[in-house]
C-alpha cells in the first residue's frame, strides 16, 4: 500500500509542477492563440501583445478578474506594475483602491493606462473604455493636437461646448498636470497663472500681479478666455469683475477708436490695465506699440520746465503731430474725449476737417487764402523754412520745392539761389505752382515769378489743353515765340534743364535733340539716335510739322531729306493727288530713297513707319531675297501664301517690269509671262517650253514622288503616241490667279483622255483607271470599213490600270493595252479582244502599214492612240 502511496504523490507534483510554466501541449480557451514559444518575445508573432480582437476578456479566464494570476498562477503585475490598480474597490469611489485615488497616491503617469485602453483611452485591446464613466474625455481623438484637424481638442470642445472644468480631474484644478496627465501649460504658457490664490488680491499669485510680475502676455489668455475675454470656451468671463473690458468686444484694431467714441468712454478708463501712460500696464498691450506719439505722455508733459513738456521731447524725440491726431482728433480740438490742444494753440484752429483734401472750403492752400492768413504764421510750428518745426508737418512733405527756401534764395551768388537750387535738387517747377500760382503769378500771398521772368507768361491756364488758346503750342505759334528762349528753363535739349517740366514727358522723340544732333559721325547723331532708340518719326511732327517742313518754329527737316517732300497732306489717301504712290510716280520717285527712313526691306527702318502695314507681302523682303538656298528666298515666301502675287504688282508693276521704279522682276523670269510662267513654279526654271517635273511644287525630282511621276515621260516623253497636254489630266487655268490653291492638285480629265466617261484616278495608291490612252476603248464592226478583222461584234483594249509613279516602261508595253504578255512581261500577241487571226507582232505592220514596222516599233506616232484604228494606208 505504502508503494502506492509513493507513486501517487510523485504524480500529483509532476502534475503541479507542469501548470507553473507556459508549455505547448497547455490546455487553453479555444480562442486564445497566444501561447506559443514567443507568448514572452516581443518579436514573435505569438507574443501575447498581439491579441486578436478575442481581446484581454479571455485572459480573465485563467489570469484572473484583475490579472493577478488567477488559475494560471502567472500575475501581469510581474511585467507590468501599473496594472496592479485593477484592485477590487477600482470604481468604487468610497474605496481606497478606487482608481482615481490609487494613480493619484501611487503618482502614476496615466500613459501606462494606454497600452490596454487605447492611446485615446477609448477601450484599447477590449479594455473597458474610460469614455464609458467620463464622457469628456471622448475629445482625445487622433488630431487632439493637429490645429487643422476637426477633432483639435480646441475645435472639439467648442462644438460640443465642453466646459474646461470637467478637464480638471485629470489634468489639474489649475491644468497643470493633476494625475501626471499633460499639463496644458506645455503649450499655453499663460494657463500657469491659474494658481491658488488667483482671485485673492492679497496673493501673490493674484492673477493681476502673476500676469504682471511674470511678464505673461495677456493675449495668451484669450485662448480660452476669448478674443473678448467674455469666456470664449465656456472659461470665466473676466467681465465678470472687469466691466470696463466690454471695449473688447466685436471692435478690431482698425475700431477700437471708434468704439471708444461711439460708446462715449473716457480714455482714462483704458489705464487700469494698459497704464497711465498707456505704456502696458499689468501686460496688456502698450498703445505706443502702434501710436508711438503716446510715449509723450509722461510725467511733467504740461510743464515747460520739465524735460518731459510735449514741446521739447517731440522736437528731441523727433515726433511727429499727425500721431497725436488719432486721440487729439485730426484738428487737434479733443477728439475722443482727449484734451483739445486748441486750448492753448489757438492759431491750430486751422487745422479743421478737410485740411488736406483739395476740394474741401477748410482746405489749408483755400483756408489761408479766404482768411489771409500769411504763410509766416505757419512757421512757429512749421518751422521758418516750412520743414517741420517741432515735430509738426513739414510742408516739404508734400511740397519738395518748398526746401528752396533758405537764406540767399534771392542772392545770385548765394548756393541757395533758387535757380541754383532747383537744379542741384532735381526740384519740379511745377512744384512751385501750388503756392505761386499755376501762372506763376504770385497764388496764395506769394510773390509773383513775373517780376524778374517776364517770359514765364506763356504759362497760363490752359497751357496743357490742346484745344485752350493757351495751349502751350497754339501760344507759342500764334506769339511768334522762338522755342529757342524756353530752353533757358526746360534745358538746351527740353530734358528739363532747371528743373522745369521735361518736355520728353509727352514729346519722347525730343531726347534726340543732344548737343551732336547735326554730327552724322557722332553716335547721337539724329539718325542714329532714332534707330537705337526705336523711335517713331511720327513722334517728330508735333514741333517739327505733319509735312516735317518746319512746324512750330522747328528746322525743317526737308533742308536736308529732300525726298520727304513727298509726305504731304493726303499721303495715305488713294484718291488724293499727293496719295505717296500717285506722287512717287508723277515725280519719277526711286523706291530706294525711301529706304533710308523705312528700311530696305521697307519694315520700318529708323522707326518709320513700316510698309507692311498696308502692304502684307513687302514682308518677303528679307535679306536673302533673291538667294535661292536662303530661307527669306522669295520664292519660298511666295509659296507659303500660295503665290498670291496681286500685292507684288502694287510696286513691280502689272507686267512686273518695274513698275513704281522698283526693280524689274523680268531680269530672272524671262518666260514672255515672267514671274506668272508655269515653270515659275513646277517644270524646268531655266527652260520655259518645260512646265512639267523634272521637279515638283517642293524641290523634288525623284519620280517616285507622286508630284514628279511620269509627268516628263507624258509630256515629253511618249514613245508611242503624241505627247499628252496638261488639259488631258488637269483643268487649265486661264490665269493665275484662281489656280494656285492647297494641294493635292485637281485631277480633271480631258475629252480625248476620258473617251469613256469614266476615267479616274486614285490618291491612295497613285492608279490611273477607264483611261482610253491605257487601254480603254470599243470599236465597232458596224462602223468598221473591214468587219472580216472582227470575231465580235465589238473590238477592246485590256483597260490596263497604270501606277502614276512607275516610269520603267513595262506599264506601256504593246500587251498592257491590248493583246496578251505572260506573267513574265513578254508579249505573246498584240491584237485586241475581238480581232480575228492569230497575227504575231511582226505581221501587224501587213495592215497597219505606215503605223508600225516589221518589229513591232510605232512610226508614226499621230496614228497610234489617236482615237482612229488606222489601217490599210488609212
Amino acid at each position: 500500500m505504502t508503494k502506492y502511496y509513493y507513486i501517487i504523490s510523485i504524480i500529483v507534483l509532476a502534475l503541479l509542477s507542469s501548470c507553473s510554466d507556459v508549455k505547448e501541449d497547455i490546455t487553453v480557451p479555444a480562442a486564445v492563440s497566444i501561447h506559443g514559444k514567443g507568448v514572452l518575445t516581443p518579436e514573435s508573432a505569438e507574443f501575447h501583445g498581439r491579441l486578436d480582437e478575442s481581446g484581454l476578456e479571455v485572459c480573465r479566464e485563467c489570469h484572473a478578474t484583475n490579472f493577478s494570476g488567477g488559475s494560471s498562477h502567472k500575475s501581469c503585475v510581474e511585467c507590468h506594475a501599473d496594472i496592479a490598480i485593477h484592485k477590487s474597490g477600482i470604481l468604487d469611489e468610497q474605496s481606497a483602491d478606487f482608481h482615481g485615488k490609487y494613480l493619484a497616491a501611487a503618482n502614476k503617469d496615466m500613459s501606462a493606462c494606454t497600452m490596454c485602453h487605447g492611446t485615446n483611452y477609448q477601450g484599447g485591446l477590449s479594455s473597458p473604455t474610460c469614455s464609458t464613466c467620463h464622457s469628456t474625455i471622448s475629445v482625445h481623438k487622433a488630431g487632439i493636437l493637429d490645429p487643422a484637424s476637426s477633432a483639435f481638442h480646441g475645435k472639439y470642445m467648442q462644438a460640443l461646448g465642453v466646459d474646461m472644468e470637467t478637464c480638471g480631474s485629470c489634468h489639474g484644478a489649475v491644468f497643470t498636470g493633476g494625475l501626471a496627465a499633460p499639463t496644458c501649460a506645455e503649450c499655453h504658457r499663460g494657463i500657469s497663472v491659474h494658481q491658488a490664490g488667483m482671485l485673492d488680491q492679497a496673493s501673490p499669485n493674484f492673477h493681476g500681479k502673476y500676469i504682471g510680475s511674470n511678464n505673461i502676455d495677456l493675449s495668451t489668455c484669450s485662448t480660452c478666455h476669448g478674443a473678448d475675454y467674455k469666456g470664449g470656451l465656456i472659461a470665466p468671463s473676466c467681465i465678470t469683475c472687469h466691466g470696463s473690458i466690454d471695449v473688447h468686444g466685436s471692435m478690431t484694431l482698425e475700431t477700437h477708436g471708434q468704439y471708444i467714441a461711439d460708446q462715449g468712454l473716457e480714455i482714462s478708463t483704458c489705464s487700469g490695465c494698459h497704464g497711465t501712460n498707456f505704456e502696458g500696464g499689468d501686460s496688456a498691450p502698450g498703445c505706443s506699440s502702434c501710436h508711438s506719439s503716446v510715449a509723450v505722455h509722461k510725467t511733467g508733459l504740461l510743464d515747460e520746465a520739465s524735460p518731459y513738456f510735449h514741446g521739447k521731447y517731440f522736437s528731441e524725440n523727433n515726433a511727429s503731430l499727425n500721431q497725436c491726431a488719432s486721440c487729439h482728433g485730426e484738428d487737434f480740438s479733443g477728439g475722443i474725449a482727449s484734451p483739445g490742444c486748441t486750448t492753448c494753440h489757438s492759431t491750430i484752429n486751422i487745422h479743421k476737417d478737410g485740411i488736406m483734401d483739395a476740394t474741401a472750403e477748410s482746405f489749408h492752400g483755400k483756408y489761408i487764402a479766404n482768411n489771409n492768413v500769411e504763410l509766416a504764421a505757419c512757421a512757429s510750428c512749421h518751422g521758418t523754412g516750412f520743414t517741420g518745426g517741432l515735430a509738426a508737418y513739414g510742408c516739404v512733405t508734400c511740397h519738395s520745392s518748398v526746401g528752396v527756401h533758405q537764406t540767399g534764395y534771392t542772392d545770385e551768388t548765394s548756393a541757395n539761389f533758387h535757380g541754383k537750387y532747383l537744379g542741384a535738387n532735381s526740384v519740379e517747377l511745377d512744384a512751385c505752382a501750388t503756392c505761386h500760382g499755376s501762372g506763376f503769378e504770385g497764388g496764395t500771398a506769394s510773390p509773383t515769378c513775373l517780376t524778374c521772368h517776364a517770359t514765364i507768361s506763356v504759362h497760363k491756364d490752359g497751357i496743357l489743353d490742346q484745344n485752350s488758346d493757351a495751349f502751350h503750342g497754339k501760344y507759342v505759334d500764334a506769339n511768334n515765340v522762338n522755342m529757342t528762349t524756353c530752353a533757358t528753363c526746360h534745358g538746351e535739349d527740353y530734358a528739363g534743364g532747371q528743373s522745369s517740366p521735361t518736355c520728353v514727358t509727352c514729346h519722347g522723340t525730343i531726347g534726340v535733340h543732344t548737343a551732336d544732333i547735326m554730327k552724322s559721325e557722332s553716335a547721337e547723331f539724329h539718325g542714329r539716335y532714332f534707330k537705337a532708340n526705336d523711335k517713331k518719326l511720327n513722334e517728330c511732327t508735333a514741333c517739327h510739322g505733319s509735312e516735317y517742313a518746319g512746324g512750330t518754329a522747328s528746322p525743317s527737316c526737308v533742308t536736308c531729306h529732300a525726298s520727304i517732300n513727298v509726305h504731304q497732306t493726303g499721303l495715305t489717301n488713294p484718291s488724293s493727288n499727293n496719295f505717296h504712290g500717285k506722287f512717287m510716280a508723277d515725280n519719277n520717285f526711286e523706291l530706294v530713297s525711301c529706304t533710308s527712313c523705312h528700311g530696305e526691306s521697307f519694315s520700318g527702318g529708323m522707326s518709320a513707319s513700316t510698309c507692311e502695314s498696308c502692304h502684307s507681302s513687302i514682308a518677303v523682303h528679307q535679306q536673302g531675297i533673291i538667294t535661292a538656298g536662303s530661307p527669306n528666298f522669295h520664292g519660298k515666301y511666295l509659296i507659303s501664301t500660295n503665290w498670291e502675287m496681286d500685292n507684288c504688282s502694287t510696286c513691280h508693276g502689272a507686267s512686273y517690269s518695274g513698275g513704281l521704279v522698283a526693280s524689274t522682276c523680268n531680269t530672272c523670269h524671262s518666260a514672255a509671262s515672267g514671274p506668272e510662267a508655269c515653270n515659275t513654279c513646277h517644270g524646268d526654271f531655266n527652260n520655259g517650253s518645260m512646265v512639267a517635273p523634272p521637279n515638283d511644287l517642293a524641290g523634288e525630282s525623284s519620280t517616285a514622288f507622286k508630284g514628279v511621276g511620269a509627268h516628263a515621260t507624258h509630256l515629253y516623253n511618249v514613245s508611242v503616241s503624241e505627247n499628252i497636254q496638261c488639259y488631258e489630266c488637269h483643268p487649265e487655268p486661264e490665269s493665275v490667279a484662281g489656280h494656285i490653291d492647297a494641294l493635292p492638285a485637281t485631277i480633271q480629265f480631258g475629252e480625248f483622255t476620258n473617251t469613256a466617261a469614266t476615267a479616274s484616278y486614285d490618291f491612295n495608291n497613285y492608279t490611273c483607271s477607264n483611261t482610253y490612252c491605257h487601254g480603254n476603248f470599243v470599236f465597232k464592226k458596224s462602223e468598221s470599213s473591214l468587219p472580216v478583222m472582227f470575231t465580235a461584234d465589238e473590238m477592246t483594249g485590256n483597260n490596263y490600270s497604270p501606277v502614276w509613279n512607275i516610269v520603267d516602261g513595262s506599264q506601256a508595253a504593246c500587251g498592257t493595252c491590248h493583246g496578251k504578255i505572260d506573267e513574265s512581261g513578254n508579249l505573246i500577241t498584240a491584237l485586241p479582244n475581238g480581232h480575228s487571226g492569230t497575227w504575231e507582232l511582226n505581221q501587224c505592220s501587213t495592215c497597219h502599214q505606215g503605223v508600225v514596222d516589221d518589229e513591232g516599233n510605232i512610226i508614226d506616232k499621230m496614228k497610234h492612240i489617236n482615237g482612229i484604228a488606222n489601217a490599210l494606208g488609212n
